[in-house]
């Protein structure tokens, strides 16, 4: 990782030589405040953000940039993105992903779609490898550091909805972390478990559900949450069925 000031042989298989002669800034990471340093060049190139903040009559005067409220191994993942466009493949069991959500909102945060889309690649690949199983106190704990951030909020409830259908859903053959649901008849209490420490989280399975089973069945079933958890049949009397 790079924790000095770079040589041009640090830029040479992603850029042209005009990166090196560039100036550099020092971006300042968590508690410590520990210093990595990266061409200007190539920051404003990767970030939108920075490359408003960078720009400009006393960009050339402006040498740091505070992150120190971002741990250090998540600048970290960042500087190594700007350099060398990914992150090591690790094993499922080492995978940290409550790193890959502080990674996700940093990368939102400062513009940067090229390595918001390249942690969603590593989150998406580390479940597809892991499934079915899922670590629902994990899932909760990014489900609350992406909340907000709308493309990981997404993926995590349907990742949820996925955990508690195993048996009966599958991914999509295709790119997109898509799940296709046959209900069966005991995700109900399977929610209820799932969701119990996190209010948000299961609205929003919730209303994912809701959703498959209205695709599915139509629009009988789009009634309240409450209505899901009992067993009845006729949807007259609903909120959202009634007159």
């Amino acid at each position: 990782m790079i924790s000095k000031r770079p040589l041009s042989l640090d830029v040479h298989q992603l850029t042209v030589i005009s990166y090196s002669q560039s100036s550099v800034v020092a971006i300042i990471a968590g508690s410590e405040k520990k210093k990595y340093y990266v061409h200007k060049t190539l920051l404003r190139q990767e970030s939108s953000f920075y490359y408003s903040r960078l720009s400009g009559v006393f960009a050339d005067n402006d040498e740091e940039v505070s992150l120190v409220q971002e741990g250090c191994d998540v600048v970290e993942a960042m500087v190594d993105y700007i350099y060398r466009r990914y992150r090591p493949t690790t094993r499922w069991a080492e995978v940290d992903h409550s790193h890959y959500a502080q990674c996700y909102r940093l990368a939102d945060e400062k513009l940067m779609c090229g390595f918001k889309n390249m942690v969603m690649d590593k989150l998406r690949s580390a479940y597809r490898k892991a499934r079915p199983l899922v670590d629902m106190k994990d899932v909760e704990e990014q489900y609350a550091l992406g909340i907000g951030h709308t493309d990981l909020a997404k993926f995590l409830v349907k990742l949820v909805v996925y955990a508690m259908m195993n048996k009966s859903a599958t991914y999509a053959a295709s790119d997109q972390p898509d799940i296709r649901v046959v209900v069966d008849d005991k995700w109900e209490g399977a929610l209820e478990n799932a969701c119990m420490n996190n209010q948000d989280l299961a609205v929003a399975v919730l209303r994912e559900v809701m959703q498959y089973r209205a695709n599915e069945y139509g629009p009988a079933w789009e009634c309240s949450g409450k209505c899901l958890f009992h067993d009845h049949t006729d949807h007259s009397s609903c909120p959202t069925n009634s007159a």
